[in-house]
C-alpha cells in the first residue's frame, strides 16, 4: 500500500438495525490520525516538507468526514500564513475552491440532530 492510499483507506459498511440503517467506516480514525500527523508535520518539520504533495493530500481531505475536513481547513490556514507555501495554494486554488464550496454551501436535512446543527457553519461567516 502506497503512503497516500493508507490517508484513502475506506471500509465502510451499512448495519441493519430494524428499521435504521447506519453506515460504519473502519478507516475513519485510521485517516484521522494520518491526517493528525500531517497537522504535527506541518507545525515541527515545515522546512522538510514537499509542499505541493501535501497540498494533494489537504485537498483529497476536503472531501472526507466532518474531523477530517477540519483539519484540512485548519492546515490550509497554516499554509496560507507561510511565505514560502503560498504560491502552491495558489496555483491549487481551483482545486480547493470546489470543496470548500460544497462545505459552506451544504444544507441540513429536515431531520437534522442537534450535533448536526451544531457543526454547521453558521451562514455569516
Amino acid at each position: 500500500m502506497k503512503r497516500h492510499e493508507l490517508m484513502m483507506y475506506r471500509n465502510a459498511f451499512q448495519v441493519d438495525l430494524g428499521p435504521f440503517k447506519h453506515t460504519v467506516d473502519d478507516g475513519l480514525e485510521l485517516r484521522k490520525a494520518a491526517f493528525e500527523c500531517m497537522d504535527t508535520l506541518l507545525d515541527t518539520s515545515f522546512d522538510r516538507l514537499e509542499i505541493p504533495s501535501f497540498v494533494a493530500r489537504l485537498i483529497d481531505g476536503l472531501s472526507d468526514d466532518h474531523d477530517i475536513r477540519l483539519l484540512c481547513h485548519s492546515m490550509i490556514c497554516k499554509l496560507a500564513a507561510a511565505p514560502t507555501a503560498v504560491l502552491v495554494l495558489l496555483t491549487s486554488l481551483e482545486s480547493i475552491v470546489d470543496p470548500l464550496r460544497k462545505t459552506i454551501c451544504a444544507t441540513l436535512k429536515d431531520n437534522a440532530v442537534p450535533q448536526q446543527v451544531r457543526r454547521k457553519p453558521h451562514p455569516s461567516l
